[in-house]
């Protein structure tokens, strides 16, 4: 009888316990673990957001400059090729777990997760050393129920990447201000291209992915258009408009 109850008891005390959120370098997460929401998939506040799949399309389709593009190679994992990382990571960085050093990514780009916060390492740095099979450093969320999520610079109206995972080869969604692109087929490799080009500045881009393994993104490009005027003329009955910036000299 008492045996029982003691079972009984120490099986109610596992089942009340929350389970451990599993990570790619095996820290142990201590934030109480809960369902991150999806944004849903609608346009950027008003905005229409183009996807494509080739780099080259892509890239001529973009309006304004090319800002940056960053592969997150300077990273400080050295030999062992994994390290795990605080967030956010921009070109500030200079966390604790020393990740990067200040400089070391571009600015304009930051990465950061939603359910592992610092003091946790949050994303992780992975090298081809790491054993995973991925040809070139990337950069993912550590713990397997969170996502990476990207914020460009101001004024960024195209923004593209290589989509890699590692541990798991299943269909994951990249929402870019909410609009979603299903991605299939992307693993360690990171072959799969996704680009973006949207009507209004943009302001996130989350890489949504199942609890199986880690997301990453990498070889990022991102366009910037700098604000300027425009002038629409009706011609007769037809609109013209004349270009991004109008200067006007009254003499």
């Amino acid at each position: 009888m008492y045996r029982f109850i003691s079972i009984l008891v120490l099986s109610l005390a596992f089942a009340a316990a929350p389970a451990m959120a599993q990570s790619l370098t095996g820290a142990v997460s201590t934030a109480p673990q809960i369902v991150a929401p999806t944004p849903a998939p609608t346009t950027s506040a008003g905005g229409t957001v183009t996807f494509f799949t080739d780099r080259a399309a892509w890239q001529a389709a973009a309006n304004g400059t090319l800002h940056g593009s960053e592969g997150y190679e300077n990273g400080n994992n050295g030999d062992a090729g994994i390290l795990g990382c605080e967030t956010p990571l921009d070109s500030s960085s200079g966390d604790v777990s020393g990740c990067f050093n200040a400089g070391d990514i571009l600015p304009g780009i930051t990465m950061d997760v939603g359910l592992h916060p610092a003091p946790e390492t949050g994303a992780v740095i992975v090298g081809p050393t790491a054993g995973f099979g991925n040809p070139s450093q990337f950069l993912c969320n550590n713990f397997f129920d969170d996502d990476p999520n990207y914020t460009p610079e101001a004024n960024t109206f195209a923004f593209g990447a290589n989509v890699g995972q590692l541990l798991t080869a299943a269909d994951l969604t990249i929402l870019v201000d909410g609009s979603p692109f299903l991605v299939s087929g992307a693993d360690q490799n990171g072959t799969p291209f996704v680009g973006a080009v949207s009507t209004l500045p943009i302001g996130n881009v989350l890489v949504d992915g199942d609890e199986v393994g880690v997301q990453c993104l990498d070889n990022i490009e991102w366009y910037v258009k700098e604000p300027g005027c425009e002038m629409n003329l009706r011609v007769g009955n037809t609109d013209v408009r004349i270009g991004e910036r109008l200067n006007i000299d009254f003499r």
